[in-house]
C-alpha cells in the first residue's frame, strides 16, 4: 500500500459523520492487516514443519 498521510486541515473539514466513517474503515483495515499477517507467519510455520518432518521420516518410495 502507497504511504498515505493526512493533515489535520483535510479532517476538519469533514463532518462528524464522515469522521466516524473513515475511522471505522480505518480500524477495519488495520485488523485485516493483523489477520493477514497472522495468516501469513502460520503458514510459514507450518510449511516449514512439514519440510523439516519429511526430512527427518522421508516418505517410503513407491518403487
Amino acid at each position: 500500500m502507497d504511504n498515505l498521510s493526512l493533515d489535520t486541515a483535510d479532517l476538519d473539514k469533514l463532518n462528524d459523520k464522515d469522521k466516524t466513517e473513515l475511522r471505522q474503515f480505518l480500524q477495519n483495515e488495520n485488523q485485516k492487516a493483523r489477520v493477514q499477517a497472522s495468516t501469513s507467519a502460520s503458514t510459514y510455520t507450518h510449511t516449514s514443519h512439514i519440510h523439516i518432518q519429511g526430512l527427518i521420516n522421508p516418505l517410503p518410495s513407491l518403487a
